[in-house]
């Protein structure tokens, strides 16, 4: 299993992209055997802001990393905002939907990442 690679390659900390497919329990418990730290991650595409708002109600009592990938200037500006949203990320051909006032309020917030 991949866990085994990151141990023998010195990692302490995990960071996986939660999946559907995936069986958490089993993963999780192989981590906590190999004393690896593991932590879930999860991106969205949401259509609009208040999709987003669903998503990260529904995320919010979970360990997880919370990704977002913009469609529109409204949802990353909302991201921004949201001490939920933990990680930004811009696919290639969107970088226009990241302004300066984008960047401001991740600024603000004090926390957060922008992934390019």
């Amino acid at each position: 299993m991949l866990l085994r690679a990151y141990k023998h390659l010195g990692y302490v900390r995990v960071v996986m992209e939660l999946s559907d497919r995936l069986d958490t329990g089993a993963i999780e418990q192989e981590a906590s055997r190999l004393g690896l730290h593991l932590y879930w991650r999860q991106t969205f595409h949401p259509d609009s802001v208040r999709e987003l708002n669903r998503r990260l109600r529904l995320a919010s009592g979970r360990r997880i990393i919370v990704a977002v990938s913009p469609g529109s200037l409204e949802i990353a500006r909302y991201a921004a905002r949201s001490r939920l949203v933990s990680i930004i990320t811009v696919e290639p051909g969107q970088e226009r939907i990241v302004d300066r006032s984008t960047l401001q309020l991740l600024r603000q917030r004090g926390s957060g990442a922008l992934r390019l």
